[in-house]
C-alpha cells in the first residue's frame, strides 16, 4: 500500500518498502504506539540525607534530574503477498531487529521528525491474523530498551 512507505523508518530504511511492516493499533483511533513514544522516561532518584534529629530530608541546593532508561513497545502488522513473502519478510525482519547497526536501531517517524536509539529486547505477543492462502498478515508487540532517552 502506497499509504504506508515512508512513515515509519528502521536504520534509515522504509520500513514497510523493506520488510512489509508498519505500526498499527488494535482499533481504530488508538494511539497506543505514539504513547509508548512520547511518554518521557521516569527521573532517576536524588540523593537525600535524612537525619534523625531534624525533620524532612535534605537535598542539595541544585536539583539536576536525570532519566532512567526505558522500554518501548510497539505494536507493528506485517503484510506479505503470499506465503514465500511472508517467510522471507519475516526472516528479514527479525534479523534486522536483532543485528540493527551494531546492535543498535534507530526508529523515525516521518510525521514527528524524531528518532529514537534503541535496542531489540523482545517479541510479548504474535498474532497470526490470517492463514497462508493469498496475503498473509501477522501482528505483534515488540519490546526495545532505550538506554539514554533523548527529548
Amino acid at each position: 500500500m502506497e499509504i504506508l512507505k515512508g512513515l515509519f523508518f528502521i536504520n534509515e530504511l522504509d520500513a514497510y518498502d523493506t520488510y512489509g511492516v508498519f505500526l498499527s493499533e488494535e482499533n481504530a483511533g488508538d494511539m497506543e504506539n505514539y504513547n509508548a513514544l512520547m511518554k518521557p522516561a521516569d527521573s532517576k532518584g536524588h540523593t537525600c540525607v535524612d537525619f534523625r534529629e531534624q525533620d524532612g530530608e535534605k537535598y542539595a541546593k541544585k536539583l539536576v534530574t536525570a532519566l532512567k532508561a526505558r522500554e518501548i513497545e510497539l505494536q507493528f502488522t506485517l503484510e506479505a503477498a503470499n506465503k514465500a513473502d511472508f517467510f522471507d519478510k519475516r526472516r528479514k525482519f527479525i534479523t534486522a531487529l536483532r543485528t540493527g547497526a551494531d546492535g543498535w536501531l534507530t526508529l523515525k517517524l516521518a510525521d514527528i521528525g524524531q528518532s529514537f536509539k534503541v535496542f531489540y529486547v523482545s517479541c510479548s505477543r504474535w498474532t497470526q491474523l490470517t492463514g497462508f492462502e493469498g496475503k498473509v498478515y501477522a501482528s505483534f508487540k515488540v519490546k526495545f530498551r532505550e538506554p539514554e532517552p533523548v527529548y
